[in-house]
């Protein structure tokens, strides 16, 4: 938009990005700290929690249990409890899943 670029002073919004940039930075170091963590890479589901109704609070780690790699892929056996509650979480349903699959694999055929 032309009307915006006429008022962007380079010089002065770069200054502010870098603020912005230095801030945040220093946020996630204070909240890294606070978990017990030294570095970003620590940082697990277990240390993140969502409030998920007003009586309820859960970690991510609850929330999205790991499941085990490629075990969403068409044709593997889904049929582990960490991918229920991943499926679960995400409103979608085995069943559902199953069905998409096998009218996928009959497309195909």
């Amino acid at each position: 938009d032309p009307n915006l670029m006429n008022g962007l002073v380079v010089p002065d919004k770069a200054e502010r990005v870098l603020r912005f940039h230095h801030k945040t930075v220093h946020a996630a170091l204070e909240i890294m700290g606070a978990i017990g963590v030294e570095r970003p890479d620590q940082v697990e589901g277990k240390h993140v929690f969502k409030r998920v109704s007003s009586t309820k609070v859960l970690s991510y780690e609850q929330q999205y249990p790991e499941i085990e790699e490629g075990s969403l892929l068409p044709g593997k056996h889904n049929n582990s409890p960490a991918i229920q509650r991943w499926y679960e979480t995400w409103g979608l349903h085995l069943q559902a899943h199953k069905e998409w699959q096998k009218k996928h694999h009959a497309a195909q055929a």
